[in-house]
């Protein structure tokens, strides 16, 4: 080929490293999103998809299949902790929960290595898991969630973060090139 396109600079230098390739005969053009991933004409409020799988803000949401790269076992370690300071911190005498961790994007969560380890660590109710969500309930989730976590270890683009940030929602996610590019400033 004469020109090739890649969706990020990270994918632009991969495949030249991968195929012995000239970097300067591979385009970068980003990725787009469907429009319906914008901050909500209103006030974010629990929509038929919170309704459907009980999901009560506040919550963390991560977006994706349980793959390895996505380091949902990192990511359930993490919520774990958070559970156990929201915990420990109550000091009221009323036990307050944290936050739930709502899971998207999957289409059969219960056969998942991720869900088999919440069951061993006891922590299921404190999850929800969604299971292959429309863009309209997925920009839903996005819009009502307290952040979105992405903390995968390769990412060629990052759409999950840059759906998320479209929607208006802060977006904490894992510190490499391809994220950097789509988040900027605009992450943690």
């Amino acid at each position: 080929a004469e020109r090739i396109i890649a969706v990020s600079s990270q994918t632009k230098y991969d495949a030249a490293a991968v195929y012995g390739l000239r970097a300067d005969r591979i385009d970068v053009i980003y990725n787009g999103i469907d429009a319906v991933f914008a901050p909500p004409p209103e006030m974010a409020r629990r929509t038929a998809v919170h309704l459907a799988n009980d999901i009560q803000p506040p919550y963390v949401l991560a977006v994706g299949a349980d793959i390895p790269r996505r380091n949902y076992s990192r990511m359930l370690a993490a919520m774990q902790r958070v559970w156990a300071g929201v915990g420990a911190s109550a000091g009221s005498g009323v036990a307050r929960r944290g936050p739930q961790w709502v899971l998207a994007g999957r289409d059969d969560w219960k056969i998942s290595d991720l869900h088999a380890q919440a069951r061993e660590a006891g922590v299921l109710d404190r999850m929800r898991f969604v299971s292959g969500p429309s863009n309209a309930e997925l920009a839903d989730l996005y819009r009502a969630a307290t952040l979105t976590c992405c903390a995968s270890s390769f990412e060629g683009f990052g759409l999950s973060v840059l759906e998320s940030l479209a929607c208006g929602t802060p977006v904490v996610c894992s510190d490499m090139r391809s994220l950097r590019e789509v988040a900027e400033n605009a992450a943690v």
